[in-house]
């Protein structure tokens, strides 16, 4: 088997869908001239070489010429371990593969012994890579719903010029489980892995813009100079689950009217629940009942029972007060101080004021006060009363005793 992908891009992804189940090769394994590979990563699953014809009559792994080559794949050094029936090894000219990871491949294949110089170069092979690395450690100190902090520890430059040291590498992605790989779907071409750097005299970082209630793999690595002397770090795998944020709309299918009191709903959930949803809050209010600012109800009633209401807006203009919900006052009861009989109505109790405040929660709030915003700035002259309906009719018995006044007068009534 034989890979050369020196024009080809953003193909280890299908890569290792296609290779990531092989087990067994019967010839040789070659790999040449593929600056796309960052990683072998797909052959994670590979256990034998048979070698029944080998590269060059000689190689049963020849991996030479890829310059952005920095890791083979985890070795297995238990039972189900690689083994190589016949054949050597020949690795040159990967700049970025170490000379370390090399012998790792060796010791588990048992060809260690061996290795000559003119098979696997300890000086072409891990040339621009700083192969000495030490184990960093961080982590989490806050998480939100789309931001989570990190806390990092000190990296130690002691026996090297720290100069060389430029900072950290800070590399997040959403994942599915917890149990991935940092090679895995990256290529020097795409990487599925987002990067954030952090200079070095700085302790953490705040990344932010990410999917609410989603799982996060992060890890760090230092950015250094290739060097003498230069060791480099990195840190394991961090796995954070941001918290749960608001869902996006619901989607209302279906409204029908069951009896004389009951409504029958129907609606479809979330397209982005962003998080558990546990249980729905159904709110609803009476319609708001709508008065014109150019009709004189000192002269012209409404007539409720005939159901001129709906008709108002029709017959006298544009909108101009909105009142707040008020509820009749049954045929049985006697008037009173604060009722009109004229009007056939009463104030509104404290169980029934800002009826819309109390029945919406905070996500509809927003929006209804995003609606409000836009209302105001493409209508002008419009008043917005949210107070008493008895001070309301108190002003329409304040108009029946002079002229109705101008929407100049009235908005310096309402002030």
């Amino acid at each position: 088997m034989y890979a050369n992908l020196s024009e080809v891009k953003n193909v280890v992804s299908k890569l290792e869908s296609y290779l990531g189940e092989i087990r067994e090769i019967t010839h040789y394994l070659k790999l040449s001239f593929s600056p796309s590979f960052v990683s072998l990563s797909m052959f994670q699953k590979l256990r034998v070489i048979r070698g029944a014809e080998l590269w060059n009559g000689t190689y049963a792994i020849a991996i030479f010429e890829n310059s952005h080559l920095s890791k083979l794949w985890k070795l297995d050094s238990g039972p189900e371990k690689l083994q190589i029936e016949q054949g050597k090894l020949l690795f040159h000219n990967n700049p970025r593969l170490c000379y370390s990871v090399i012998m790792e491949l060796a010791d588990v294949v048992n060809l260690r012994n061996e290795i000559h110089e003119y098979d696997v170069s300890p000086i072409s092979n891990g040339n621009e890579a700083v192969c000495e690395e030490l184990n960093i450690t961080f982590k989490c100190a806050l998480v939100g719903r789309d931001t989570v902090v990190i806390e990092l520890d000190k990296y130690n430059t002691t026996g090297m010029d720290q100069r060389m040291f430029l900072g950290y590498q800070l590399y997040y992605r959403p994942v599915e489980t917890e149990n991935i790989s940092i090679f895995e779907d990256r290529d020097a071409c795409h990487d599925s892995w987002k990067m954030q750097f952090v200079q070095p005299l700085v302790n953490g970082a705040m990344v932010t813009n990410l999917m609410p209630y989603t799982l996060y793999a992060f890890y760090v690595k230092t950015l250094m100079v290739n060097s003498p002397g230069a060791k480099g770090g990195i840190s394991e795998v961090l796995y954070i689950r941001t918290t749960f944020g608001p869902p996006s709309h619901v989607l209302l299918k279906e409204v029908e009217s069951v009896s004389e009191s009951s409504i029958f709903l129907r609606w479809e959930a979330p397209l982005v629940p962003n998080g558990q949803i546990t249980h729905y809050m159904i709110s609803y209010f009476p319609k708001i009942k709508l008065l014109s600012k150019d009709r004189n109800y000192c002269e012209f009633p409404p007539d409720y029972s005939k159901g001129e209401e709906n008709a108002t807006l029709q017959n006298f203009g544009s909108l101009d007060i909105v009142p707040p919900s008020y509820y009749p006052v049954p045929e049985s009861s006697s008037w009173g101080d604060g009722y009109c009989s004229k009007y056939k109505c009463c104030p509104c109790s404290d169980q029934y004021t800002n009826v819309e405040e109390t029945s919406l929660n905070e996500q509809e709030m927003a929006a209804a006060q995003k609606e409000r915003a836009m209302f105001e700035n493409s209508i002008h002259n419009i008043v917005f009363v949210s107070r008493s309906v008895f001070a309301l009719f108190w002003r329409m018995f304040r108009f029946c005793e002079q002229p109705l006044p101008t929407p100049v007068r009235l908005r310096k009534y309402l002030q």
